[in-house]
């Protein structure tokens, strides 16, 4: 026997109800958008499934695991809700850190070079056939 439309919905929102009674911790209002967004997802499973019946809806709500754990998935107020852990997040700043000082090394250099090669005014003001002088650290012996 194939259970109706309205069987199966009772089997949904028992199961959302749930999950919104374990929710602790979390404001009214994130609670409600969190099974708001639970429940279009588990509407959109069950549009593609080729029929409504119970059992096609039992195995979509065992694929998003029990209540209990769906709840405990879901960060509490004031917790960071970021996918990058403390310690991946502190190396990903690192490295940033390291490039711009790598930047700023190479930068240093280069002017370093610049500065110290011979100038355009040094080549102009010689005579025709003397010898460029260059500046320390390129100093010719």
């Amino acid at each position: 026997m194939k259970p109706s439309a309205r069987q199966t919905d009772v089997i949904v929102e028992a199961y959302l109800k749930q999950v919104g009674q374990a929710l602790t911790g979390v404001s009214k209002a994130y609670r409600a958008e969190l099974v708001a967004d639970l429940r279009a997802h588990v509407e959109a499973e069950r549009e593609a499934m080729p029929d409504d019946s119970e059992a096609r809806v039992r195995e979509i709500l065992d694929r998003l695991g029990p209540p209990d754990a769906v709840a405990a998935a879901v960060p509490k107020d004031g917790e960071d809700a970021s996918i990058w852990s403390p310690r991946a997040r502190r190396i990903a700043w690192l490295t940033v850190i390291a490039l711009i000082a790598a930047l700023v090394v190479l930068g240093l250099i280069v002017y370093l070079f610049f500065t110290n090669s011979a100038s355009v005014q040094d080549v102009k003001q010689a005579p025709l056939g003397a010898p460029v002088p260059v500046h320390p650290p390129f100093r010719v012996a």
